[in-house]
């Protein structure tokens, strides 16, 4: 964060996820609470991530398959055809 805004102007959008909302992750932003601002996401708001949705795209097609990928290679095969389906735009 320092880094991309070394004037400490930068601001985490804490998205409520539970692996950022762990003791462990709560103290470390409370310690370096001055060099950055964390925005509050509000409680089950839409998920604005655009990755999100191609990730659910992406699963929803692998599992819409006649068969269920039984190993790495097959699996990994699965995810190259559907992401090559996925239209560009919607991959903006």
């Amino acid at each position: 964060m320092l880094y991309c805004h070394p004037l400490g102007n930068g601001v985490f959008p804490q998205d409520n996820c539970t692996s950022h909302r762990s003791r462990l992750v709560t103290a470390w932003l409370d310690e370096h609470s001055s060099d950055f601002s964390v925005m509050n996401w509000p409680p089950r708001s839409p998920d604005l991530n655009p990755i999100e949705h191609l990730w659910d795209v992406s699963e929803k097609s692998v599992k819409a398959h006649h068969t269920t990928p039984s190993t790495l290679t097959e699996l990994w095969t699965a995810l190259a055809d559907v992401w090559q389906a996925i239209p560009v735009e919607r991959r903006d």
